[in-house]
């Protein structure tokens, strides 16, 4: 089948809605859990391998016969919900652009937020891993206390942080 062929099958299973000279394909077909569509497609990246992939992504490769660069993404360029026919392959500062155009900067704002978070918790003192492990508050009451995710209390309190000992570093002396 060719890259057409395989276009105009995607094309079949989509509502199609025409906006001034634009024409929006509306995804009617199968999602993934965080509702994006999804579609059977060769993916260039993994050397023209059948697989179910984010349609807006499958999209571009099918039109460009390539797969997306590195350091690359395919985001949308529409606000049209379910449209995966307006799509773009840019640079993460390009689609943050695009977000704050369409409105939809809140969702880059906040996945921005999320991994400020993520990497913030990594930061506990010697301190407070042992008051985790000591403490008979639950997971969830010692996570908004101090601000990270309950899975983080969960793996300090099964000893996957280290705590330091009071002894590391001093090694042999030497007389």
């Amino acid at each position: 089948m060719t890259n057409e062929e395989r276009l105009e099958s995607i094309r079949g299973r989509c509502r199609i809605e025409a906006e001034g000279d634009v024409e929006h394909w509306i995804w009617t077909g199968g999602k993934s859990e965080g509702r994006y569509p999804r579609v059977w497609s060769p993916d260039f990246s993994r050397g023209g391998k059948m697989s179910a992939q984010h349609a807006m992504r499958a999209m571009w490769q099918l039109r460009m016969n390539s797969p997306v660069p590195d350091g690359f993404r395919v985001f949308k360029t529409c606000d049209v919900e379910g449209c995966i026919s307006c799509c773009l392959c840019g640079t993460t500062k390009q689609w943050g652009k695009t977000a704050t155009r369409l409105g939809s900067y809140k969702t880059v704002a906040a996945a921005a937020a999320r991994a400020r978070k993520a990497r913030s918790q990594r930061k506990f003192s010697d301190a407070q891993i042992l008051a985790i492990q000591a403490s008979t508050d639950t997971g969830l009451v010692l996570a908004a206390q101090l601000g990270c995710w309950p899975s983080v209390i969960s793996k300090a309190r099964r000893g996957e942080y280290r705590v330091s000992s009071p002894f590391a570093g001093l090694g042999e002396r030497r007389a």
